[in-house]
């Protein structure tokens, strides 16, 4: 960006305004996701124990200095599905605005009758909300879309899957600029607490409540009860 800067390219408010994205929405959102993926894996001890045979192995394959790099993190396949699985349920951004730079036809139809399709028309200049939480949940997209399954992200299950159907980091030119960032920082993260710890939950699904507001939040914490796990 000061490159950017140097050649007249960017201000220096659009600078700060994209340090800013950087340090502060990227660190409250981080933090929501790793919060719902630790819940979710809890809750679910097949996926956890598939986990903890990935990262033992990918562990075992450091090297000895202990370094990761963008690369080695690819390794960790399942637990990138489990993140965007996550991500799919508990999206740390639940809405997000836009406003229209230019009219907009929008098209929908009764799921008891798809044949009736109407169309709506939204003039250039009106603000308008994507909920990624529920486009996530869009049973006309996703089989059993209230499961928690990461297998839908393995590669062979994403073929013609419509790419605008699942948004955790929104798209298009103005999605999150720290997305691949934010997904190593989570796959880092959840690998050290899978290598060290069994975790279980201490709360039933009926007692989390959920508040969207910026950021897709518990009401009231979670709790979870940690072992260590003996090698």
């Amino acid at each position: 960006m000061l490159k950017e800067y140097d050649q007249g390219n960017i201000t220096k408010e659009g600078v700060r305004e994209e340090v800013d994205t950087f340090m502060f929405e990227g660190h409250d959102t981080t933090a929501a996701s790793l919060q719902w993926i630790i819940y979710l894996r809890s809750i679910y001890p097949d996926v956890q124990s598939r986990l903890q045979q990935e990262v033992d192995i990918w562990y075992e394959s450091l090297p000895a200095d202990g370094k990761i790099n963008p690369e080695k993190l690819k390794d960790l396949s399942y637990l990138e599905c489990v993140v965007k699985e996550g991500l799919r349920l508990f999206p740390s951004v639940p809405l997000f605005g836009r406003e229209l730079t230019e009219e907009c036809k929008f098209a929908s139809w009764l799921k008891e009758s798809k044949n009736k399709i109407f169309q709506v028309r939204v003039p250039e200049g009106c603000s308008i909300i994507v909920a990624s939480i529920g486009l996530h949940r869009n049973p006309e997209v996703w089989d059993d879309p209230d499961t928690f399954n990461p297998d839908r992200f393995l590669s062979e299950n994403n073929v013609g899957r419509q790419p605008f159907a699942y948004v955790p980091f929104s798209a298009g030119p103005r999605n999150c600029i720290g997305q691949r960032f934010a997904m190593m920082e989570d796959k880092i993260v959840l690998a050290s607490i899978i290598r060290h710890f069994n975790i279980k939950s201490t709360q039933s699904s009926d007692d989390i409540r959920k508040s969207a507001e910026i950021i897709l939040k518990f009401t009231s914490g979670i709790m979870v009860e940690l072992e260590t796990r003996i090698f």
